[in-house]
């Protein structure tokens, strides 16, 4: 699966056939996508997280994570303040597809502490 491939999904979610149409190109798409890929990235990889350059490229996840993939782009689709309630429902069913598709966010390193002397 693809980046654009997932906002053409988020699209169709949205009933937004126009900005489907032009998926290709759509830098801001383009950003939503990697910020959703990055935030599901850490629950499958330990590795550092690399964003897409371009939609066409294919994400690295396994197929159980496009669904919270397309719900987490629609949700940052339609993130203006008209559409709250719409947003709010995207960020449920985000919240739900995520936690279906396994793994957990991976822990942080405390750095504030990490150097200190006792």
């Amino acid at each position: 699966m693809t980046g654009v491939m997932i906002l053409k999904q988020a699209c169709g979610l949205l009933g937004d056939e126009k900005r489907a149409a032009t998926a290709d190109a759509d830098d801001a798409g383009l950003a939503m996508v990697n910020q959703i890929y990055g935030e599901l990235w850490s629950r499958e990889h330990r590795t550092a997280f690399t964003p897409l350059d371009a939609l066409q490229q294919p994400l690295l996840l396994p197929c159980r994570f496009m669904p919270a993939l397309a719900y987490g782009t629609a949700m940052l689709l339609c993130a203006d303040g008209e559409a709250q309630a719409l947003h709010d429902r995207f960020l449920s069913l985000y919240h739900r597809a995520a936690s279906h598709a396994g793994g957990s966010f991976a822990k942080r390193e405390d750095v504030l502490w990490k150097n200190r002397e006792v």
